[in-house]
């Protein structure tokens, strides 16, 4: 089931349900209903991805508290004084 990313129970309702499931999706109500979150760092972290590639590009050793540090600097930049860089 780990295929799908979902639980068995969804799966044989889909099975039990086939054919009501492939009539919505002809019809065009099989449309999916998830959408990616939109995480409220993203232009923190696109900030941060482009320094890091531009600095890697010149040779420039970068250590992760450098990253951390850089991340803070650029969110402050951005007005988010309460960002906390994760280690991960």
């Amino acid at each position: 089931m780990n295929i799908f990313k979902c639980g068995k129970t969804q799966i044989y309702n889909i099975i039990k349900n086939k054919i009501k499931v492939k009539e919505e999706w002809l019809k065009g109500n099989g449309k999916s209903k998830r959408s990616l979150k939109k995480n409220v760092n993203d232009e923190i972290n696109k900030a941060v991805w482009d320094w890091f590639v531009k600095a890697r590009s010149k040779n420039i050793p970068i250590s992760g508290p450098m990253i951390q540090q850089k991340s803070k600097d650029i969110a402050v930049k951005l007005g988010n004084t309460n960002f906390k860089g994760s280690n991960r």
